[in-house]
């Protein structure tokens, strides 16, 4: 169904930490007919609902109803109030106090009245748990961590063990509160890393400054862009030059000057001088507006893991219950003792919860996304993560991802023994008087420190310059327009470009002309063959100078004198040998074969909008050791995620077996239920804190 044949509203979950219960909601909701599509985003909990076209009158209230069965959250639609929950946390905070001071009554006094104050204490603190857990068997979930926790309480003071039943219900909640908060603190620090959003702009009009919102400034106005401001829309500076620090969209850790007429993007923050700015295009099509979006389509993109460890979890609660129900069985039967057979099952119960497994894994990949976009590498969702692991290949287009783009002069050959200072010399002065791109890379190449005057000179478009120095006739010419000894035909065919220096018709010298390789190209190279990655390198060069800078990086391979169909052919050719690959590249041409590949990365920051929005991984900084980056990223946060599993089934196996033997408490259950879900959500976005 198209779209725009859907109704689409977003409701904010405000206070929702559960991440198994975001699940249920994301399942419910899905579950109904009016609905086409539902999608939690958990890192802003936000539920993005769309409809089908027959039912843009649904009952918003009926939506909020189902949500608060299964969980206790403030539901915001749309441009409703948000509600202040300062006051929740003062109840929860004071219900711990009064919690703990209560175990404490419980422990060191025996007597009845003593049990009775317990007893109360209990009810008030566990109040919210049976709440919860009314409401979701009234929706007939018996699986769920609320109503499971209270059957354990109860059954716990039913045998007698009211410090027990207190105390594990005190813990529960004390480690609800602080997992709560530290996945509140964590999202909010994730969230902070992805802020690159401007609030306001300075419009120029007849001299006055009148302040708009972003998404009202129009092409062609000129907006004023003040010291520590932002930079509003993207556009060319007309007026003053600054420093301009784009960290915050391209990871770029040093400011960038910028004068008249050259370009500054969106987000861009001014450290100098003020700037005035004639804006390119609208906000919504800026490269700042379309980094947001990518980063908000991000977080909807579950990884395989997250939808592996939902579907765990969803057996994993039931599979548990039951084995607790053997456990009092068998165990009431062998010792013939009914209260221990029901104290070993009621262990069972209190470690059933999957939430440290279910909220591990999205986090993990949060954080890492989080991280990713400090360091100038944007992952489009879990999804993205995942597809860089195992890669067996990396396939590189050579021009803008290995290479500049730029010509240099890379090689220079004198012919019979001539000078190549004064050839040098020639070259820079005749040079200078024309603005072609050859031109350029040979006034750099060359210099000029005599007084020798070129006159009559004159340039010819496909064929070259000229002019005359002390009575010679001195001429730049293609290399093909001259007649060549074939061992320096051989040299030529190493490189794509070359041009002759001619002195009254003689060749003089050579210079030989190419990309020029980016500084880091060889090191990635390197780096990749460290981790036993091939590397492929893909151009349209002749064979014989692709090979050289294959050489001259340590290529495993290349593929030269392609067209663009033709990279796709390479691709195709991996696919067929079942070889993981991924493709780096950075023109419109590349967006079939990142289509292609197992994972696409776009290289160059925003360039070309088809590449874009075809990759996995966009690379906003211009470096390929960013490649090498992002695929340690997402092998460090594998490693967290694998680490986090193995500790907590380490914990929960251990403590469900010393319990069904007898050696283990509720005490030892509940912290590897909550102390577990704590202890997997702080390691879980330490990668925040990696340094590649």
């Amino acid at each position: 169904m198209r779209g725009s044949d859907m109704k689409e509203i977003t409701i904010l979950l405000d206070g929702l930490t559960c991440a198994n219960c975001g699940n249920k909601i994301e399942k419910s909701i899905n579950n109904r007919p009016d609905v086409e599509l539902a999608k939690l985003d958990f890192l802003t909990n936000r539920l993005t609902i769309k409809f089908n076209k027959e039912n843009q009158g649904t009952d918003i209230e009926h939506i909020k109803t189902q949500i608060l069965a299964i969980e206790d959250v403030n539901i915001i639609v749309e441009e409703e109030t948000i509600v202040d929950i300062k006051k929740q946390y003062s109840l929860d905070q004071i219900r711990l106090v009064i919690g703990i001071f209560g175990l404490l009554i419980s422990l060191l006094s025996d007597g009845l009245i003593f049990k009775g104050i317990a007893l109360g204490i209990y009810v008030f603190i566990g109040y919210p748990v049976f709440k919860k857990a009314f409401l979701k068997l009234r929706r007939k979930d018996m699986f769920d961590e609320n109503f499971l926790m209270s059957i354990a309480t109860i059954g716990a003071i039913a045998i007698n063990e009211i410090p027990e039943a207190l105390g594990v219900m005190v813990f529960y909640t004390v480690g609800e509160y602080f997992q709560d908060k530290a996945v509140n603190r964590s999202k909010n620090a994730i969230s902070k890393l992805l802020d690159v959003s401007v609030n306001q702009a300075v419009v120029v009009i007849e001299g006055k400054h009148i302040i708009k919102n972003p998404h009202q400034v129009l092409p062609g106005e000129v907006v004023f862009v003040a010291k520590g401001a932002k930079v509003p829309c993207d556009g060319t500076i007309i007026k003053g030059e600054s420093m301009f620090d784009n960290k915050s969209i391209t990871g770029e850790s040093m400011p960038v000057q910028k004068t008249v007429d050259e370009d500054v993007i969106a987000g861009a923050v001014n450290l100098g001088n003020p700037v005035f700015v004639i804006v390119k295009k609208p906000y919504e099509d800026s490269s700042l507006a379309r980094l947001v979006r990518y980063m908000q389509q991000a977080s909807l993109k579950k990884a395989r893991a997250e939808s592996y460890m939902s579907k765990f979890a969803a057996v994993y609660t039931p599979t548990v219950v039951a084995i607790a129900f053997v456990v009092f069985i068998v165990s009431s039967f062998y010792l013939s003792d009914a209260r221990e057979g029901l104290y070993r099952g009621l262990i069972f119960l209190v470690i059933s919860c999957p939430c440290a497994m279910v909220i591990s894994v999205p986090l993990g990949y949060f954080a890492a996304m989080g991280y990713g976009g400090t360091q100038g590498i944007l992952f489009k969702g879990g999804e993205a993560l995942e597809s860089a692991l195992d890669i067996e290949t990396v396939l590189f287009d050579k021009t803008g991802t290995l290479t500049k783009g730029n010509i240099v002069c890379v090689h220079k050959v004198t012919i019979d023994d001539h000078d190549i200072s004064k050839s040098d010399e020639i070259v820079n002065i005749l040079e200078k008087h024309s603005g072609h791109p050859i031109a350029k890379a040979l006034v750099l190449a060359t210099e000029s420190n005599s007084d020798l005057q070129i006159t009559n000179i004159v340039e010819t478009a496909g064929v070259g310059i000229s002019g005359e120095a002390d009575g010679k006739r001195v001429e730049i010419v293609s290399f093909n327009e001259v007649a060549l000894s074939e061992s320096l035909l051989s040299v030529s065919r190493q490189y794509p470009m070359a041009v002759v220096l001619k002195i009254d018709s003689h060749p003089t010298a050579i210079y030989f002309l190419d990309d020029e390789i980016k500084p880091d190209s060889a090191e990635t190279i390197h780096r990749l063959k460290q981790w036993g990655i091939k590397t492929i390198m893909v151009s349209g060069d002749r064979e014989a100078s692709a090979q050289r800078i294959a050489q001259q990086l340590g290529i495993d391979e290349i593929f030269s004198q392609l067209l663009p169909h033709e990279k796709l052919a390479v691709g195709e050719r991996l696919k067929t040998e079942k070889r993981k690959f991924a493709f780096v590249g950075d023109g419109v041409n590349d967006a079939a074969i990142i289509t292609l590949s197992d994972c696409g990365m776009a290289m160059g920051g925003l360039g070309s909008d088809l590449t874009i929005e075809a990759a996995d991984i966009v690379l906003l900084k211009d470096r390929p050791m960013d490649v090498v980056k992002a695929i340690e990223i997402a092998k460090k946060t594998r490693k967290i995620m694998i680490t986090n599993l193995a500790f907590i089934f380490a914990v929960k196996i251990i403590i469900l077996a010393l319990g069904s033997l007898g050696y283990a408490s509720m005490w030892a259950a509940v912290f590897a239920d909550v102390g577990v879900a704590l202890l997997a959500v702080l390691n879980a976005v330490r990668i925040l804190h990696h340094e590649t």
